[in-house]
């Protein structure tokens, strides 16, 4: 499943590929390569009130990537309540401190599409299938986090396959 978002620095598509009650993510934008490999694993928060993620990065030296890498996958596994796994490589040659916060600002549409697309396509969500019982499912209960506005926009997140 295909996903396509615009923001003012560059274009961002990748693909979204369910992998069981898990999901494997690609980040692409500019000149696409790998900047970096995340995986998010959904825990219950530290704080004792709702659910958070663990993250674990493998990042390219000289690399940014990971910290778009990192929040997207951390939001669908606490959103969908599964593992992520998540690589990302957005280049633009001599970027401006503005092109990269445009780019960091893209995250909670990048985490909608994405999200939708899981929808559409039937995902589990292992709790939502059993009940809502961490128990039951063998998992930790899903916290449903809101994306706020951001200054990028969905152009498409339609299956393109």
């Amino acid at each position: 499943m295909e996903y396509r978002v615009s923001c003012p620095a560059c274009e961002i598509w990748g693909e979204v590929i369910p992998s069981g009650n898990d999901c494997t993510i690609t980040i692409n934008g500019g000149t696409p390569h790998v900047g970096c490999v995340v995986l998010a694993v959904p825990r219950p928060s530290l704080t004792g009130i709702g659910t958070s993620a663990t993250v674990s990065v493998i990042n390219r030296t000289g690399h940014m990537d990971d910290a778009i890498a990192s929040a997207v996958a951390k939001q669908v596994a606490i959103q969908r309540n599964c593992a992520v796994a998540c690589s990302c490589g957005i280049h633009i040659d001599n970027a401006s401190a503005k092109a990269i916060a445009q780019i960091r600002n893209s995250v909670p549409v990048i985490v909608e599409d994405i999200l939708a697309l899981l929808e559409r396509r039937g995902h589990t969500n292992p709790v939502e299938e059993k009940g809502n019982n961490p128990a039951e499912a063998g998992h930790i209960n899903s916290a449903k986090a809101k994306c706020s506005p951001a200054t990028a926009k969905s152009i498409t997140s339609d299956e393109t396959k």
